[in-house]
């Protein structure tokens, strides 16, 4: 969802996809190895080493393109962080060339005994890719905290992204730490890997800095669709064609001035002159999904809308609409004929009160005063 629906951010969602992928690809294989499962998926093992050595690197880059604008398009520089990945490709070419009897043979021995995954025999893996790749992922987090460090003190983040961003950064060094810690004490006691690989209070601990890697992204879902705070100001990442890259001072490397982006006119026309003729805001329990696909928007582009453009949570911007058309009908008098209830009823107000309150704060008056100016204007 993430590359489909990026539009202009498909470079950074594409680092995240990868990231977030190798984390699940290393989860589920854990299960399949600990269980013995593996046996059934043959096809699936050693080929996600490739993937570990990714994570470090894109979650560095993405973090780097969510600080500066400049580096949210592909560099042909970002290439060398793909070099970490030749040893793995090198060390599961054996076993991927290998027949399907051959393979099969292999994760038969890995469900017999678990220890043979860390034998170092030919179409396993080296040993030492258990303990470089979360290493190479803990490296690339230390520079993912200085980089967070350096742009928190040119004040170029504002609190609340700073604290996501160290949060999300601490975690990852967490995360990494206990799979090169859990990865060391299966090799220093090859004869309790067993337990160690399923009964550990490690594997617990792991498991749950997992699901706050995930809950991180799930609260904060504004620094995966690219909305964010910088320099005081709310700031949506474009299309990487649209940034033009400015050559870097050492003054200027963590301190980057950024232009608002203006807003998307098209769309807003779009918006209202959808709610003119469909009249949508009526129904009852209208919610900013139902409108997002019946108006053919983005969700995350209308939400986005209507915070930075409108400055109006979605219940306020309806509402707008639903005071807008009852002054229209109290104005050709249809007032004499229903009462406010039924007139709020069917422009979709749920109840009396919230029908009041949001009368008077958009137009100052209550519902009854506003109609007594009414009849001074006909008197």
């Amino acid at each position: 969802m993430l590359i489909l629906f990026g539009r202009g951010r498909r470079y950074q969602n594409l680092l995240l996809c990868i990231g977030i992928a190798g984390i699940i690809w290393y989860a589920v294989m854990y299960l399949l190895t600990s269980t013995g499962y593996i046996r059934h998926y043959p096809y699936l093992f050693n080929k996600g080493l490739p993937f570990y050595y990714l994570i470090g690197p894109c979650f560095y880059l993405y973090i780097r393109g969510t600080i500066y604008p400049q580096y949210t398009s592909f560099r042909k520089i970002d290439l060398l962080h793909l070099l970490v990945t030749i040893p793995a490709i090198c060390s599961i070419m054996p076993y991927c060339l290998l027949d399907d009897v051959g393979q099969q043979y292999v994760v038969d021995q890995i469900a017999k005994d678990q220890n043979y995954s860390f034998s170092g025999a030919k179409y396993v893996v080296g040993i030492w890719h258990w303990f470089t790749w979360p290493l190479t992922a803990l490296i690339y987090t230390v520079l993912q905290y200085h980089l967070i460090k350096n742009a928190a003190i040119s004040a170029s983040l504002t609190q609340k992204s700073k604290k996501w961003m160290y949060g999300i950064t601490m975690i990852c060094l967490i995360t990494f730490g206990m799979i090169l810690t859990l990865n060391l004490a299966v090799l220093f006691d090859k004869t309790s890997a067993a337990i160690i690989l399923n009964s550990s209070k490690m594997i617990v601990f792991l498991a749950l800095c997992f699901l706050t890697l995930g809950g991180a992204f799930f609260v904060n879902p504004n620094f995966i669709y690219g909305h964010f705070v910088l320099n005081g100001e709310n700031i949506a990442h474009t299309d990487s064609s649209t940034v033009q890259e400015k050559p870097l001072s050492k003054q200027s490397l963590f301190k980057e001035e950024v232009t608002p982006i203006l807003p998307d006119f098209e769309l807003i026309d779009h918006l209202e002159a959808y709610l003119s003729k469909s009249k949508i805001y009526l129904e009852t329990g209208l919610t900013l999904s139902k409108l997002a696909v019946a108006a053919d928007i983005p969700s995350y582009k209308l939400s986005e809308l209507l915070n930075t453009y409108y400055e109006q949570n979605f219940n306020a911007y309806v509402n707008v609409w639903r005071i807008k058309y009852i002054v229209q009908r109290l104005e050709i008098g249809d007032h004499k004929f229903l009462t406010l209830e039924a007139l709020a009823n069917e422009a979709g107000f749920t109840s009396r009160n919230s029908f009041f309150t949001a009368f008077k704060k958009q137009m100052g008056l209550s519902p009854s005063a506003y109609i007594g100016t009414l009849k001074l204007k006909t008197a």
